[in-house]
């Protein structure tokens, strides 16, 4: 998974050295993850679309504290 220029640039500007390489392991270990429940799901675009837009505004309410504890009871019809 390739990250937008834009992101790229604001990691830039935001990070310090440490944080930034942190920051890259970090999206390292995501990107394999994705990678790999990708590999065996097949996720209609639109729902994938859904999906996206509740996140960012989850991301924004919590400021990016969602467990994957929560992210399993929303799969399983939870709030």
């Amino acid at each position: 998974m390739r990250t937008s220029p834009e992101t790229q640039q604001l990691i830039k500007e935001m990070c310090p050295l440490d944080s930034c390489r942190l920051l890259f392991k970090l999206m390292v270990e995501q990107g394999m993850v994705m990678n790999v429940l990708v590999a065996g799901m097949e996720i209609p675009d639109e729902q994938l679309r859904a999906l996206r837009g509740r996140y960012v505004q989850d991301v924004k309410k919590t400021s990016g504290s969602i467990s994957l504890d929560d992210a399993v009871r929303y799969q399983r019809g939870g709030l």
